[in-house]
């Protein structure tokens, strides 16, 4: 992270960002980075370890390839299939290890265990044609979110996956990481994204009526499934007043509370304090507080307004689009079970950059046009 800031200092000090459209952005990643560093002062920087590492990093690393894209665009599929590749190789080592050798090879229950987790990341499930297992906690150390990150990995491979055969392969490895994890969450986001390939196909690789037709179906086969999955072999519906209990004792009376009106407003990073819910997407909020919040809804209207200025160097990019694709399927993942977490965000931030990069580079080109055309000019005077 350090070295991503100094980065970022040499890039404001040689004016290459454009401050009226990173300023907001740039308040939030002062706001959340102060409070990090207060929380770290009064509870220690271990307490804190995760909070930078889940939040105030990607800012960063938003921000710089916001500015500097080009150079993560051109090898982002490279980096999706190693992070892939990795990724399934330690859960199927955890899933094997844990439900057939009876070895915990990576010992995540103990630590869940030291800070009263237990029932929260609870991990045995009923899998098809396996029946009950212990679920593999995976590389966000929790089953249902390391689900979701192999959702949005076979998303991204889905749509590429006529660029190169072994994209196939890809697609396939990230099919096994969703049934391994065993996560419900990350079977419906797959869904999710499907229909979200259908509704922007005009702007991807134009698939044939009949292909389109084929995925539809899958769609719905693959919701009915789903559906089928999560009420009746796993018996959701147990779950449902607890849920709700869940989001009334821990977010809704938290808001409610005066005397948190300063955690609300600023954040609570990881305050051992507060009690976060299983809603991650809320708790992630709650722990940028309120005030972060609006300067970032701030950045992503400008963001949006300068979207249609260059709507047609953008809207059409297959790349642009890709990368939306995933955005939208991770925070839909990410309303339940926190999939903002280390490692994966890591790849949401690059997905973000590369979004903002495409967005604000068109509209830098005519300066840049000029600026060619006068010195064109001044050569043609001197000769």
């Amino acid at each position: 992270m350090l070295i991503i800031i100094l980065l970022i200092l040499k890039d404001i000090i040689s004016k290459r960002f454009i401050s009226s459209l990173f300023k907001e952005f740039l308040y939030s990643i002062y706001l959340i980075t102060i409070v990090g560093i207060l929380n770290s002062l009064i509870f220690g920087f271990l307490s804190q370890a995760q909070f930078f590492s889940d939040l105030v990093l990607p800012f960063f690393i938003v921000y710089y390839v916001g500015v500097n894209g080009e150079f993560i665009k051109k090898r982002l599929n490279n980096i999706f299939s190693l992070f892939l590749v990795i990724s399934l190789t330690l859960t199927s080592i955890e899933f094997y290890s844990t439900n057939f050798l009876n070895i915990n090879f990576f010992d995540f229950s103990n630590y869940w265990n030291s800070v009263n987790q237990t029932s929260f990341h609870s991990s045995v499930t009923n899998y098809l044609f396996l029946g009950p297992r212990i679920r593999p906690w995976g590389i966000l150390a929790m089953p249902q979110a390391s689900g979701s990150v192999f959702a949005f990995l076979a998303i991204y491979f889905l749509i590429i996956i006529k660029d190169k055969k072994i994209n196939i392969l890809y697609f396939i490895f990230s099919l096994s990481g969703i049934y391994i994890s065993g996560s419900r969450t990350a079977l419906f986001s797959l869904i999710f994204g499907i229909i979200l390939i259908l509704k922007f196909n005009r702007y991807l690789n134009p698939i044939k009526n009949k292909n389109k037709s084929i995925l539809s179906v899958i769609v719905i086969i693959g919701t009915l499934i789903g559906i089928f999955y999560s009420l009746l072999v796993q018996d959701f519906g147990n779950s449902q007043s607890h849920f709700i209990d869940d989001f009334v004792n821990k977010v809704f009376l938290y808001y409610l509370d005066i005397n948190n009106i300063l955690y609300v407003l600023f954040g609570v990073a990881d305050n051992p304090n507060i009690r976060f819910s299983e809603f991650g997407l809320i708790n992630n909020l709650m722990r940028i507080g309120l005030v972060c919040t609006f300067l970032m809804i701030v950045f992503f209207v400008k963001l949006i307004n300068r979207y249609y200025i260059t709507s047609n160097s953008f809207h059409h990019k297959k790349e642009s689009i890709v990368v939306f694709i995933i955005m939208i399927t991770f925070l839909f993942s990410g309303l339940h079970y926190n999939t903002i977490r280390y490692p994966s965000n890591l790849l949401i931030s690059l997905c973000l950059g590369i979004i903002i990069n495409n967005i604000r580079t068109p509209y830098l080109e005519p300066n840049n046009n000029n600026n060619n055309n006068n010195n064109n000019n001044n050569n043609n005077i001197k000769s």
